[in-house]
């Protein structure tokens, strides 16, 4: 019996392998019937033939859910390239957000793809196409007929950024022998915290091989550093907010937060009449919504592409920003948005998403708040914490409580250069910890 077989067979992996065509392809048609432009992404996702890819060799292929875990990749592949790797580098990924990123960022010499549906004749026909040497996942796309193929075909398999929920360990566990398999396979397992590693030998990985080095978002953050007050200036030409006027950023705003920000700033405009603030929500398709929970509180927004468009005529661009909230339309602004901010918020910390970037209103010196679902980020919600830079708030009356004191001043503050600095040396250089072991396998 195969490898991939030999997993496969168990019974959550026969109904894994019977039950993964049907969803894939209800799902795909569900997006082509909704009619909008990104149905090619997922009709490219079926991988439903092989494509001719002539690539040099060695060919590296890195694959990252979303837009968030491209972030991570692309400070790894700069180490490899001063390291002197000379192959080929594929990106996979399983958005349009995040397929535009890879297109948006990464070098003319990266080839973006789909990522198949996790089934097995689609993953067949990408691994057949790609013919990656290596396999390279962030964070925690562990897609069983993905990994188990790539073992039956003998391709090497690393995690960098890795990290395990609660539910999905929960879940791999209940699934057995099917995940003992995918996790048996990786060469190298670099994890962001230690509860990671420890999930992850209970899987099956092999605890020689894996390690705890943290996440790579961060190094990119740190090579912004020495443009700070470039971006500042050019954010300050683009949005003229007057002097004085405090600014609040809530970024990556999730579900119930779009409400709870639109219904917070109708507060927040009665004790501090001139504010601006700056709502970024996660996926566009909430920026519809968050105009109406804005019409609905009675609260006056714009969005910034409205700011940026020269050719917009509805705005006197002589007139300085104050008492507005502008909601954040476009892709690839927020982090140098947190320039402009006295005080941040992260999304994704009262959904249980388990947390977005909450390290990057930091870099600005601005301090942060942030709800009580943090898992994703727990070591950094930890250090900001502890040095002072970061807020945590448990429910919705502590985070208005909180915004209001921070605005009157019983926080607002730049946080120090000298702890800044500190942090990003406590959470950067795991880039080039990750490109040393994936030249090492290479080779």
């Amino acid at each position: 019996m195969t490898t991939k077989n030999k997993y496969l067979s168990s019974l959550p992996g026969r109904l894994y392998a019977a039950t993964g065509p049907v969803l894939a392809g209800l799902y795909v048609s569900y997006r082509t019937l909704r009619g909008n432009d990104e149905a090619f992404f997922w009709d490219g996702r079926r991988w439903s033939a092989e494509r001719g890819v002539s690539l040099p060799e060695p060919r590296i292929l890195f694959h990252g859910a979303s837009v968030g875990e491209i972030t991570g990749i692309l400070p790894v592949i700069k180490s490899l390239n001063e390291m002197g790797f000379s192959g080929s580098v594929i990106i996979s990924t399983g958005t349009p957000a995040g397929f535009r990123r890879v297109k948006a960022l990464a070098e003319d010499k990266v080839l973006a793809v789909p990522a198949p549906f996790d089934v097995l004749p689609a993953v067949a026909n990408f691994l057949n196409s790609l013919k990656p040497s290596l396999y390279v996942l962030f964070e925690a796309d562990y897609w069983p007929a993905t990994i188990l193929s790539l073992a039956e075909r003998s391709i090497p398999a690393v995690l960098c950024n890795g990290r395990i929920s609660s539910p999905s360990f929960r879940l791999y566990r209940l699934c057995g022998g099917l995940f003992r398999g995918v996790f048996s396979h990786f060469s190298w397992m670099g994890m962001v915290h230690e509860r990671d590693r420890t999930r992850a030998i209970s899987l099956g990985a092999d605890f020689q091989r894996v390690e705890v080095v943290g996440s790579t978002k961060y190094d990119l953050l740190a090579e912004q550093v020495g443009r700070l007050s470039e971006v500042y200036k050019k954010w300050k030409g683009l949005l003229p907010v007057a002097d004085g006027v405090p600014v609040m950023v809530a970024g990556s705003l999730r579900g119930q937060e779009c409400r709870a920000f639109a219904e917070l700033a109708v507060d927040l405009f009665a004790e501090f009449a001139e504010l601006v603030c700056i709502l970024a929500p996660r996926h566009g398709k909430r920026v519809s919504e968050l105009e109406r929970e804005c019409a609905r509180a009675g609260v006056p927004a714009r969005r910034l592409s409205a700011y940026l468009n020269p050719r917009c005529g509805s705005l006197d661009r002589e007139d300085e920003i104050r008492r507005q909230i502008i909601i954040v339309d476009t892709v690839g602004h927020l982090f140098e948005l947190y320039s402009l901010a006295d005080l941040a918020f992260c999304g994704g910390t009262f959904e249980k998403i388990g947390g977005h970037n909450i390290v990057e209103p930091v870099v600005w010196g601005c301090p942060v708040i942030f709800g009580p679902h943090v898992f994703k980020v727990s070591r950094e919600a930890d250090l900001l914490e502890k040095a002072g830079a970061g807020i945590r708030v448990e429910n919705l009356s502590e985070l208005y409580s909180a915004v209001k004191a921070a605005l009157k001043g019983l926080h607002r503050r730049k946080i120090d250069e000298a702890v800044v600095h500190a942090l990003m040396g406590e959470l950067a250089g795991v880039s080039k910890i990750c490109a040393a072991r994936i030249m090492e396998i290479l080779s």
